[in-house]
């Protein structure tokens, strides 16, 4: 099992190029069964007309990626299916199985499975980090092996995180503080511009009923002075 254990650690966490999976799905492509229990499920017609009603996208977000990593573990079908057949040959037939064919086959079920639970480690970090900032999704794909010890998030990946999450929130509070000092120098300018009065820019007879803040914050009219010249601008000859 010595031998085996290391084949599994160096496979099981590792992606492969998509030259490679093409190969090796078109080397043992995955049964033809009944009620088409193999095949990867698609949405199907009445569900996507829904969700284009909705106005999101199936081919793309949040339906993607799943497809994908589902696509990937049925992969390895082809490859049991195979070594099923073997097995059942020689216990009908009584006879010998070739191992190395055998061994051949179980390398190529781990490799796959090794495909398939990279994506979905993927899928578990993306979610995860989705929730503490939506910019930190992209950090989802960088965990090694090594580095995780049997966790989802290793410890180079975690202090990742926390310099994004400590960068981000300053970003935030920035932000905000911009707010606060312009939305300062907007009322003062307002007040001094006798847009509104002190009186109707202090916050203790803010309400939220359309009719009161149209009569408590309205804008101060100018009287209408029939004297004043009036301005004529004639249009422009084409």
């Amino acid at each position: 099992m010595e031998h085996g254990g290391k084949f599994i650690k160096k496979w099981l966490r590792r992606p492969l190029e998509k030259e490679v999976r093409r190969v090796l799905r078109a080397e043992c492509s995955r049964p033809v069964i009944e009620e088409k229990v193999c095949v990867t499920p698609n949405l199907g017609l009445e569900i996507i007309r829904f969700l284009f009603h909705m106005g999101r996208d199936p081919r793309k977000g949040f339906e993607c990626s799943p497809k994908q990593c589902h696509d990937k573990i049925l992969d390895v079908l082809g490859q049991l299916a195979r070594i099923f057949d073997m097995a059942e040959e020689g216990c009908i037939n009584d006879s010998e199985v070739d191992l190395e064919l055998l061994r051949g086959q179980y390398q190529r079920v781990i490799i796959l499975l090794g495909n398939a639970n990279t994506g979905i480690l993927t899928e578990r970090r993306q979610a995860v980090l989705m929730k503490i900032s939506p910019n930190l999704g992209d950090m989802a794909g960088r965990e090694s092996s090594k580095e995780a010890k049997g966790l989802l998030f290793g410890e180079g990946l975690v202090k990742s995180v926390g310099k994004n999450v400590e960068t981000f929130t300053a970003l935030d509070k920035a932000y905000i503080n911009m707010r606060k000092v312009f939305n300062k120098g907007f009322f003062g300018r307002a007040i001094r511009g006798g847009l509104f009065t002190a009186e109707e820019c202090k916050g203790p007879n803010i309400t939220t009923n359309k009719k009161d803040m149209e009569e408590n914050f309205r804008p101060r009219q100018v009287p209408f002075r029939p004297e004043a010249e009036v301005v004529v601008v004639e249009e422009l000859e084409v």
